[in-house]
């Protein structure tokens, strides 16, 4: 499966990593069940995990009840990423 793994364009183009880098690797790891190494790939991971089962939930069960949920994780979602886009180009700008 690494083999055909999509290139991030945005490292292939303008040598700069995205906020989505490292999404695909966590996403094998959890297929392999390295969860920890899941976490270092990418740790907006979970989050995201969480907030697409309650979404699923909402599509499935047409509940509306986990509305507060889903906007909460859509909040740690979001700030997960930014965080992790923020350590990574401090370190892509320390290498530099």
């Amino acid at each position: 499966m690494e083999e055909y793994l999509i290139p991030c364009l945005s490292k292939e183009i303008f040598k700069f990593p995205c906020p989505g880098c490292g999404g695909q690797r966590a996403v094998l790891h959890l297929f392999k069940g390295e969860f920890v190494d899941a976490f270092f790939s990418y740790p907006a991971i979970y989050p995201l995990l969480i907030l697409g089962l309650l979404l699923l939930n909402r599509v499935l069960l047409s509940s509306y009840q986990n509305s507060f949920l889903i906007r909460m994780f859509s909040y740690v979602s979001v700030a997960a990423i930014l965080i992790n886009y923020v350590v990574e180009l401090n370190l892509f700008f320390r290498l530099i």
